[in-house]
């Protein structure tokens, strides 16, 4: 309870205009919008991750190491690996 007591007397909203809100609209005071993630990230290629992982002493790791250098917009590490994952499984 006392997190919403703490978001609420942040955003000035006492309990008398807590009541005339609508759940809706007291949310929109107490909480930020939710900001777009950026879809900016350069998405490497998986295909050539795959084909490089199957060298010996390759890892993932290593290639997201390499990834990650050359890329100021790259995936972060688990990103990287999931979206490897998934797009495995399509």
């Amino acid at each position: 309870m006392g997190k919403y007591v703490s978001l609420a007397r942040v955003h000035n909203v006492d309990w008398a205009l807590a009541q005339t809100l609508t759940d809706e609209e007291l949310e929109a005071r107490l909480y930020r919008p939710a900001l777009p993630r950026s879809s900016y990230q350069l998405t490497p290629d998986f295909a050539a991750v795959h084909q490089e992982l199957k060298r010996p002493g390759v890892t993932l790791q290593l290639l997201w190491e390499e990834y990650a250098a050359a890329n100021d917009l790259a995936y972060k590490y688990t990103s990287f690996c999931v979206k490897y994952q998934l797009g495995r499984r399509a």
